[in-house]
């Protein structure tokens, strides 16, 4: 059959880029607004009958037209969440808006990772992965709560955070678009500063758009950096002042919120704004300190003193109870160290335990779950010491990150954000905020701020032609315009394109190279401007700068780490339920006493509760005098700390009923306990009395013979007749489940942290990173459904004839491959099948000794082959077995759809010689001479081993006429293809190029 007639035939597969239209008015606009208008008549006649009906019908005019002005506008969803950090507390019971951004945001990141295979920025591992540890941590630590209610309620709010941190790290995915974040979060800002003034002049205290005036005061504390940095970089003195104005209104507010802790992170603030201005040097930003410090003294006394809640409460509240629930939390983080209670136990312990803390002062709490308002302290009592360090690290990373940022035009923005979290870390000590969404924002910005550029995924040790690269890891990137272009072209129709910046982001505006400090301008008019400037344009937005395209990452999860995730799940969950099988029972009995007040007479209808007789019933429950009388009376064979250990004294729901109990995993010590559990205590009260009662009655002797001057009765009313038998079993469902969602998180996290390293993208130039030219791209990954057309695969033979010397047709190629895959196997299946078409016959060779899948599905297992003829050759007996002996027919049935298409009725054109025999194949070496037995007639399509395996390939790549480099996009990873095309490179004698695999 004549060969076909190869000429310059080669073709691009590309991927058209759609260009964003001008957003036109609907069509249904007219009759939409005609009908909102005619439903606006209800509400009208509402407003006149009914004064409520004015603040609905404003409520939704502010609604809707916001709801326009965004729509207008365009904004971007991180946008709207920045906005609405300030509403956090808006909504009715449980529907709150922080709640219902955070579900919106969940849905919305699983959409496009799922559906749209979206591509996150390639953050560094030492970013995310301290989060997702302590999530992991967190979610393990169910295994030892005891409430598993609260567990899964603040499971819940530690999750509201996590959402919030892959919201600004993962969503706002550009430095243009941190800027628009931080400005949304600004203007959003301002609404609660108006009510916090508005607070100020009423005389009370001001919530804003929140629930709770400590947390508004954070929010304004962090308003004063951000201000400050507006203010720097105003284009005139008008707006300049108009910033002045601003910055005393959001002063004016913090004082508002009435909140301690919101004016001493105000007054952090504003120190560590003047301390941190840009152009300082040393000398004078000592003395600039010196007056930050006392302008920060002056702003928190004039903050305190103008809303009069502050000088009625003074200092002498002990800190609204602070100090109280600190002294109780440190008792009991005393008693479980390392692991801690259990996420969201704490906040259960700390009431019951007030009344038995020594040094504890506060004994009206009322509330069953109060938290010790210390966020480190909630953190330690929930997670123990190893939750505090994961969570510390955290923190200790973010300001690593925003004081050493990666890129050198964010420095300021990013000093700014570093000055933010410090109002957040100072009300830390003084409120729990585990899930504040600020500060779980400034957590994402910072981990956002070290994603590394476009062109630094690639080392460039292999490549041709490519532009200086710029340092990076702990250096400043600094990019100039030109290297940009050169790096990123513009999008193009009909090239490959991502979507990681804004559209507009491809516009060049500068014709310089980036200022070190003065990087964020401003243009008169522009979104920072609120106004329309006069004057001269003398400095240029962020907005308006060259966008710095940034690394992606290629967060998907394959079919095998799917598995992987699901099986250490299964795994964790048959583990967890054979322990908790495990668990022994542990066995209780409880008795239950009512103390009354003693200075009154008791009254038949009702008892009078007294909280000072309730602590001493309690701390003497738990006493070691109690607990040496209930060892003496019980004959118990423990010792005394033992059996402190194993009581305990309650107030069931903080009323008047004290349940003094006692739990051992030894039923025997039970049952000799449960006879002596009220009679303990009735000797240990008797004792006190009987040795104060001869100096009471010496010192309160009755003026009236025969009168009883102090009280000999019962010290308590006994609630149970007898005490009450009980056993405790661990819920083995519940341990399942809590071992079930920690394996899948520990397995996704690593799942996660192997996908880190940065992988071949559609719009990298390989020809300039690697050197060599990339001939087409092709179908067939493993993520797509679509496989690889004849045409492609044809392709692949054209772009062969055109980059040799001769211009004939290859009849030795090798497809090779940095990693094994199924993408690489159906290539080289597909491209034999292609030169069948072409009229040639055809032998198909599997060299991957290592991991012989293609033998596998073409061939009978142990059938001789490649590394059999290896075999001989080393041997010495080369007459024995054959390249004829190994060769076997293809069955068109075991090939893909795109090679059976190729083939049709010439199946019988391929041949196939399996990789070889179990044993033959431990030797691992391929010298290839057996090869040239093959006719020069006969096409010879080998898949070679991988180029990062134990079998070299250098032989096959000598032997070959042409080389082609398969690389999946979004699957290779780059290190990977520049180290396998240094090797195609080294060893290829013939034609050699790279082809993508779309995936």
């Amino acid at each position: 059959m004549a060969a076909r007639t190869w000429g310059n035939r080669l073709q691009t597969i590309d991927q058209p880029t759609t260009t964003q239209a001008p957003r036109q008015r609907p069509p249904w606009s007219t009759a939409a607004a005609i009908g909102l208008a005619i439903a606006a008549i209800p509400l009208l006649i509402f407003a006149i009958f009914n004064k409520w009906g004015v603040l609905v019908l404003v409520v939704i005019a502010l609604t809707v037209g916001l709801s326009i002005w965004v729509w207008q506008r365009g904004l971007f969803f991180y946008e709207a969440v920045a906005f609405l950090i300030h509403f956090d507390g808006l909504g009715a019971g449980p529907i709150r808006m922080g709640r219902a951004v955070a579900l919106v945001a969940g849905l919305l990141m699983i959409y496009k990772l799922v559906v749209q295979r979206w591509r996150p920025p390639a953050l560094p591992l030492r970013t995310w992965a301290p989060v997702f540890v302590l999530l992991t941590w967190a979610a393990a630590s169910g295994l030892w709560s005891a409430e598993a209610l609260s567990f899964l309620n603040t499971m819940g709010q530690f999750m509201l955070g996590v959402v919030f941190f892959c919201i600004t790290a993962l969503m706002v995915d550009s430095h243009r678009a941190l800027h628009k974040f931080l400005r949304a979060y600004w203007i959003g800002g301002l609404f609660g500063a108006s009510l916090g003034i508005l607070a100020l002049f009423l005389g009370t205290r001001s919530v804003g758009f929140g629930k709770d005036p400590n947390f508004f005061g954070l929010l304004m504390a962090s308003m004063i950096p951000l201000t400050v940095y507006y203010r720097r970089h105003a284009a005139t003195v008008k707006i300049k002042w108009w910033y002045t104005f601003t910055l005393f209104a959001v002063l004016a507010g913090a004082a508002g919120a009435g909140s301690r802790s919101g004016l001493i992170g105000a007054a952090i603030a504003l120190f560590g704004t003047m301390v941190t201005r840009p152009g300082l040097s040393a000398g004078r930003r000592s003395r600039v300190a010196i007056g930050a410090l006392l302008l920060a003294v002056m702003a928190f006394g004039v903050g305190f003193i103008a809303n009069p809640n502050n000088l009625e409460r003074g200092f002498s509240d002990r800190g609204a109870g602070r100090l109280d629930f600190w002294t109780v939390t440190s008792a009991l983080i005393q008693e479980q160290p390392v692991t801690g209670y259990g996420f969201g136990q704490l906040r259960l312990l700390i009431s019951p335990n007030l009344l038995v803390t020594p040094g504890s002062q506060q004994l009206n709490e009322d509330r069953d779950d109060v938290s010790s308002h210390n966020t480190w302290m909630d953190v330690t009592g929930d997670l123990g010491f190893i939750g505090l360090l994961m969570f510390v690290s955290i923190f200790l990373m973010t300001m690593l990150n925003l004081l050493r940022p990666r890129w050198l035009q964010m420095k300021e923005i990013s000093i700014t954000l570093f000055v933010m979290l410090l109002p957040v870390l100072s009300s830390s000590m003084f409120l729990p905020l585990l899930n504040n969404k600020l500060a779980w924002a400034v957590i994402g910005l910072a981990a956002g701020l070290q994603v590394p550029s476009w062109r630094s995924r690639w080392k460039g040790m292999s490549g041709v032609g490519q532009a200086e690269e710029p340092q990076v890891g702990h250096e400043l990137e600094r990019i100039s315009p030109e290297a940009y272009s050169k790096s990123s072209p513009a999008s193009r129709p009909g090239t490959w394109t991502d979507t990681w910046v804004d559209s507009a982001a491809d516009e060049q505006t500068l014709s310089g190279e980036v200022d070190r400090w003065q990087t964020e301008r401003l243009v008169p008019g522009s979104e920072l401007d609120p106004y329309v400037g006069q004057g001269s344009f003398q400095q240029s937005s962020p907005l308006d700068e060259d966008e710095v395209p940034l690394a992606r990452w290629d967060l998907r999860f394959s079919t095998r780490a799917r598995r992987q995730i699901v099986a250490a799940a299964l795994i964790g969950g048959i583990f967890g339920g054979v322990v908790a099988s495990m668990l022994p029972v542990h066995y209780t009995v409880t008795a239950a006493v009512i103390p009354p007040r003693l200075d009154r007479s008791v009254p038949s209808e009702y008892v009078l509760i007294d909280r000072e007789r309730l602590q001493g019933v309690l701390t003497t429950v738990v006493s070691l005098a109690y607990a040496q009388e209930l060892k003496t009376l019980s004959g118990v064979d423990l010792s005394v700390r033992e059996i402190s250990d194993r009581m305990s004294a309650t107030r069931p729901k903080l009323g008047l009923l004290v349940q003094l109990q006692y739990s051992d995993t030894s039923q025997a010590n039970v049952l000799a306990v449960q006879p002596y559990l009220v009679a303990a205590m009735d000797n240990i009260f008797e004792n006190s009395r009987t040795a104060a009662e001869a100096q009471v009655a010496d010192e309160l002797r009755p003026t009236i013979p025969g009168e009883a001057r102090y009280y000999s009765g019962a010290f308590y009313i006994r609630a149970y007749q007898d005490a009450v038998l009980g056993q405790e079993q661990s819920s083995v469902f519940w341990i399942v489940l809590v071992s079930i969602a920690s394996a899948g998180l520990l397995a996704t996290g690593l799942v996660m942290a192997g996908s880190r390293f940065p992988r071949v993208d559609p719009r990298d130039d390989v020809y300039e990173f690697t050197g060599l030219r990339k001939w087409t791209h092709v179908s067939g990954g493993t993520r797509k459904k679509t496989r690889s057309t004849p045409k492609q695969l044809e392709q692949i033979i054209t772009s062969a004839v055109d980059a040799g010397t001769s211009g004939e047709f290859p009849s030795r190629i090798v497809v090779a491959a940095p990693r094994d895959g199924v993408e690489v196997r159906r290539l080289a299946t597909g491209l034999a099948a292609a030169c069948v078409a072409d009229g040639r016959r055809v032998v198909l060779v599997d060299a991957q000794l290592a991991d012989p899948a293609l033998s596998a599905r073409l061939a009978r297992r142990g059938s001789k082959g490649v590394a059999d003829l290896e075999a001989e050759l080393l041997s010495g007996n080369e007459g024995n077995l054959t390249v004829q002996g190994v060769m076997r027919p293809v069955s068109a049935r075991r090939l893909p759809r795109e090679a059976r298409q190729l083939l049709g009725a010439d199946v019988d054109q391929l041949r196939f010689i399996p990789a070889g025999s179990r044993s033959a194949r431990k030797q691992k070496v391929i010298d290839g001479a057996w090869l040239d037995q093959i006719s020069p007639e006969v096409v010879v399509v080998v898949l070679a081993p991988p180029t990062l395996g134990d079998t070299a390939v250098s032989a096959l790549m000598e032997w070959s006429d042409a080389s082609v480099l398969a690389v999946t996009e979004g699957i290779t990873r780059t290190q990977d293809a520049e180290d396998a095309a240094g090797t195609v490179q080294l060893f290829s004698a013939g034609a050699e190029g790279i082809v993508c695999i779309n995936n």
